[in-house]
């Protein structure tokens, strides 16, 4: 067997990496073990921490290929016009209070899956007009949407092209 190295050989390895430090919710500890027995690299604990940090962006444009490699699917109940609701969730770091991140998600109803998620620093508020607009798209969202500087842009953004849904308090 060979010696592993500190360096992530590839796009795959970085991916892995990534999966296994994020949504598994493993800690730098067993991220550096997992790795290391998949024959990935063998990496320090700020190894692991800083790797997908210099990551962002090639994270960024793999899940952004994978959505717009999405084809978009049979329009649902509005014959002529596209559906998609837009929300965001907080996600705070383990006994920290406050949140650290924002995830900003559009769903289109008709294609069933994501045409965007963004992910922001705490800073990062929930805006309609995220994600691009297609002409003849009904934009949905809750009563955090409901301001009128959000509204405006959201009309702007559009060109007149697209429309919104919003709950008021």
């Amino acid at each position: 067997m060979s010696k592993l190295t500190r360096k992530i050989g590839d796009g795959a390895s970085m991916l892995r990496l990534a999966l296994a430090r994020g949504p598994r919710g493993f800690s730098l500890r067993q991220t550096s073990a997992r790795v290391s027995l998949l024959g990935i690299a063998d990496l320090s604990d700020p190894g692991v921490h800083y790797r997908p940090k210099q990551a962002v962006a090639f994270l960024a444009a793999l899940v952004g290929r994978l959505l717009a490699a999405k084809a978009p699917g049979a329009e649902l109940r509005w014959p002529g016009r596209i559906l998609r609701l837009a929300d965001s969730t907080c996600v705070d770091k383990p006994g920290i209070k406050g949140s650290d991140w924002r995830i900003h998600g559009v769903f289109d109803l008709g294609s069933g899956g994501f045409s965007h998620l963004e992910v922001t620093d705490m800073h990062g508020a929930e805006a309609l007009e995220r994600g691009v607009l297609l002409a003849r798209e009904i934009r949905i969202g809750d009563q955090n949407y409901a301001r009128a500087p959000v509204l405006k842009r959201f009309l702007a953004a559009g060109g007149g092209k697209a429309d919104f849904i919003a709950r008021m308090g």
